[in-house]
């Protein structure tokens, strides 16, 4: 159990910082090493999801990537939908910064794929779709994808909060100067960036 957190700012690519830890850890059974991502799950959900875990390519691969994988690579195959994948695979990102380094940009690369086939079937301009469009372009950024990134953001509309809009212009600006370090989102000129983030 995680007892307390403060979050004092956020990466461009959302991951919260300060006193706290992101991704949230999940539960692992130490048995079959299933990941716990919710607290209930129906009788159908689980036998479709035993199904999976007992696999010998699951078995395999829980010792080899991050919990966070683990969780897209079972939703996956129960067919969720590509925004929270894309979520997953961001947040295995985080975690692979610390436990799997050679993954992160394995991890970036599947959670932008997820994205992108979020946005091809949504132009809502939700929150969701803020936030697909612009962690993509960070994501590519981070890949070294420097030219997608301009080709991402040029044509968006205006972003309804400044938040957005710091994070847009600082994702160009660094893609511009060829920067693919992580880099933290500076505090807009209109407010300070609240806990709600880019979400």
């Amino acid at each position: 159990m995680v007892a307390s957190s403060y979050q004092s700012g956020m990466r461009l690519d959302s991951r919260p910082l300060g006193a706290l830890i992101a991704p949230y850890p999940y539960p692992v059974c130490p048995g079959n090493g299933f990941v716990m991502y919710q607290d209930e799950f129906s009788e159908s959900e689980l036998r479709a999801i035993r199904a999976i875990v007992l696999t010998e390519d699951y078995q395999r691969l829980r010792n080899e990537q991050t919990n966070y994988y683990m969780v897209a690579y079972v939703k996956e195959r129960l067919e969720g939908n590509d925004f929270d994948l894309g979520d997953m695979y961001l947040r295995a990102s985080w975690e692979a910064e610390i436990e799997h380094p050679s993954l992160v940009q394995q991890y970036q690369a599947l959670a932008i794929a997820k994205y992108d086939a979020f946005l091809m079937r949504d132009s809502t301009h939700s929150k969701d779709w803020w936030f697909a469009t612009i962690v993509a372009a960070e994501l590519d950024r981070l890949l070294g994808h420097f030219d997608a990134v301009e080709g991402r953001l040029a044509g968006v509309a205006t972003p309804p909060n400044s938040s957005l809009k710091q994070a847009i212009s600082q994702i160009r600006s660094n893609a511009l100067a060829h920067n693919s370090k992580q880099e933290r989102l500076l505090p807009s000129k209109e407010r300070t960036m609240g806990s709600g983030g880019m979400r």
